[in-house]
């Protein structure tokens, strides 16, 4: 039977193989929670997002990951400043309260779990370029949750177009090494007579 530990008010599960693994992996390549922030900081949003196909397609953790190597909440407080920095950037009156701020980051987090710390970083810099919509008069959380999605559509066609060009190199690999039934025949008549 699996044994159950108390946590204050709260009764948590031990972690499994799996998360201890993903846990060690993510600490050794980032460091701690500490380290991890530092790395993924607005300050270097600008450098990861000049490589779009990297913060797409590389090796950065999910905020699910986030959250299962450094604890349950990290990905939110990770994103708080990434929102905050929005709300003073879009230059509108009305910013984003402290609890908007937390409440956005956790549904983004619930609902986009899957989502690279770095795709979330493109996703701040798109926004904040005026490909997502704009706000009108005050920080809206809706338009940035709509936004999201329009994201993930973008998102999903870098991929798309991602693994069409490699299925293309793959077949060009592919008509490299191919011979026609008339070679393999050729190729192999001798082997037929030696029967």
């Amino acid at each position: 039977m699996e044994r159950l530990r108390h946590t204050g008010n709260a009764v948590t599960r031990p972690p499994s193989l799996q998360q201890k693994y993903l846990q060690e992996t993510i600490r050794k390549r980032y460091g701690d929670e500490t380290q991890f922030m530092h790395r993924f900081t607005i300050g270097h949003e600008q450098t990861y997002c000049t490589h779009v196909w990297r913060c797409v397609l590389g090796t950065a953790p999910t905020m699910g990951q986030v959250n299962a190597a450094y604890g349950g909440h990290t990905a939110s407080a990770w994103l708080v400043p990434f929102l905050w920095d929005v709300s003073e950037f879009c230059g509108c009156k009305e910013k984003f309260t402290k609890e908007q701020m937390e409440e956005l980051a956790y549904v983004i987090v619930d609902g986009y779990h899957w989502l690279k710390v770095t795709e979330m970083m493109l996703f701040f810099w798109w926004f904040k370029g005026g490909r997502y919509g704009k706000f009108y008069g005050a920080v809206d959380p809706m338009v940035i949750t709509a936004a999201l999605r329009d994201f993930v559509k973008d998102r999903n066609a870098i991929i798309a177009r991602h693994d069409s060009m490699e299925a293309e190199r793959k077949q060009a690999e592919w008509r490299k090494r191919a011979i026609t039934y008339e070679q393999y025949k050729a190729k192999h008549a001798h082997e037929e007579i030696g029967d």
